[in-house]
């Protein structure tokens, strides 16, 4: 099976390159990766704009949903029924923070002031409002997925404006997650960023890269083989 049909809901494609990873290992595999399977989508935003998982629940997914912004509560609800949704930021540790809201609307919507600043000085636009929120690490957020689930996620997203670096550096889980997504703003991606480097000290190789995010996948992984014939990455 694959998702002939294909429609990209992502800011930049981002659903195009895991879909085009997937069908490629498929053949490679002969093995079905569409199959219904479970995501973790951290600072998952709109449930169907700019969204890197919502073609994933067309196709039978489901998962977890975390994301601080409220608004969107009843819209998840709506279109994304066989989601959970947390309404709480992702941070290093757990407790509660100050969220800097931008606009319901906005997806920079962050927890870290230093994004903020630079936000305001860069786009001109100031910071609307401010509340609490509370806040989980992202192992957390994995075993509350495994406790619901009962099922291990085939794919996570992190895009967390400004904190997605120091968060995926406390990732700790014995759970290993085969594929991950991860925001990338810096402009020295290509060469190593930081994230990227951080990945590939805890054993995810980049295979593909968008205007602002790059895909992962665990060199420990039973695709990982797979992948190294395609010739997506350098060692």
């Amino acid at each position: 099976m694959q998702y002939e049909n294909f429609e990209s809901y992502s800011s930049y494609g981002e659903d195009a390159i895991l879909n085009g990873v997937m069908k490629r290992l498929s053949w490679l595999m002969q093995k079905d990766l569409f199959s219904s399977n479970t995501y973790i989508d951290i600072g998952s935003f709109h449930p169907v704009k700019d969204s890197n998982t919502y073609f994933l629940y067309k196709n039978g997914w489901y998962g977890t949903l975390v994301d601080p912004n409220n608004y969107f509560n009843v819209l998840v609800h709506e279109i994304r029924p066989l989601d959970i949704l947390y309404n709480c930021a992702v941070d290093i540790e757990e407790g509660t923070k100050e969220f800097f809201m931008f606009g319901n609307m906005d997806s920079s919507n962050t927890l870290s002031p230093e994004f903020a600043e630079r936000k305001k000085n860069s786009q001109h636009t100031g910071v609307s409002w401010t509340a609490q929120v509370p806040t989980k690490t992202i192992n957390e957020i994995i075993s509350i997925h495994l406790d619901y689930f009962h099922r291990a996620p085939f794919f996570m997203n992190i895009d967390i404006e400004g904190l997605d670096h120091e968060v995926i550096k406390t990732y700790t889980h014995d759970v290993r997650i085969p594929f991950v997504m991860i925001e990338d703003d810096s402009m020295d991606m290509f060469n190593g960023s930081p994230i990227r480097k951080t990945m590939v000290e805890k054993e995810y190789y980049p295979i593909a890269t968008s205007f602002l995010t790059t895909l992962y996948i665990d060199v420990n992984s039973k695709y990982y083989p797979y992948t190294k014939k395609i010739g997506m990455f350098e060692e």
